[in-house]
């Protein structure tokens, strides 16, 4: 793993806004400073890999009751979380091409469901930055998970951010005049654990685990 500066401990330095929301606390270079092209290249294949996940979910994921299980929330909090604020374009073009292109009925796109999913795609990118911000101040980026606490506080953190966007979304699909097929609260029920369940699967994975990994390449 690359090492963190000895006599560094990440849990007790302040950390300015910047800091909070910009690349890893401590990583390579072309992945803490990354270049241009570097930003695309990641940025790009971020945005393909969240529609693939958005049409598995739609097609092969679904659950009685349950929206899904929903992995792009886990890896748009995830690179928040642990590459930062740069990269925050691609989790909003990713997520809004995803609800227009995936989760519209299908024929033409009219305007208001292009209205409509601009809305929950901005309240879904809201949720995950909130839980992105506070994770990389609990548990910022390849720093080793020191308490017990820090994996109560994650769980509990990526939970609140799937309610809160089951919430938002069915809030506001119900306000644009979507119909239900269940009640609004089961509906809600629904969207927050197909959430959950994408955001607890995927984001504490990839980043305690393989972003430390990739972190050790050299380019």
């Amino acid at each position: 793993r690359f090492p963190i500066p000895p006599g560094q401990d990440l849990m007790q330095t302040p950390l300015s806004t910047f800091e909070h929301l910009s690349g890893p606390i401590a990583g390579p270079g072309w992945l803490e400073r990354p270049t241009a092209a570097v930003q695309a290249l990641v940025g790009t294949s971020f945005v393909l890999v969240w529609v693939l996940l958005e049409w598995l979910t739609q097609h092969y994921l679904m659950a009685p009751g349950v929206s899904g299980w929903y992995l792009p929330a886990g890896l748009g909090v995830a690179l928040l979380w642990g590459l930062g604020w740069r990269y925050l374009w691609a989790v909003m073009v990713a997520a809004w091409l995803g609800q227009v292109l995936i989760w519209s009925s299908g024929g033409p796109i009219a305007t208001a469901a292009l209205q409509t999913g601009s809305m929950v795609t901005a309240a879904k990118v809201g949720a995950y930055i909130i839980s992105a911000y506070i994770l990389r101040h609990a548990v910022p980026p390849l720093a080793p998970l020191r308490y017990p606490g820090q994996a109560v506080l994650i769980v509990l953190v990526l939970l609140g951010c799937a309610t809160a966007s089951g919430v938002m979304g069915i809030e506001i699909k119900a306000w644009r005049g979507d119909a239900f097929g269940p009640s609004m609260s089961e509906a809600i029920f629904g969207w927050a654990v197909g959430d959950g369940i994408g955001l607890l699967m995927t984001a504490p994975l990839l980043v305690l685990v393989v972003l430390p990994a990739v972190c050790q390449w050299t380019l």
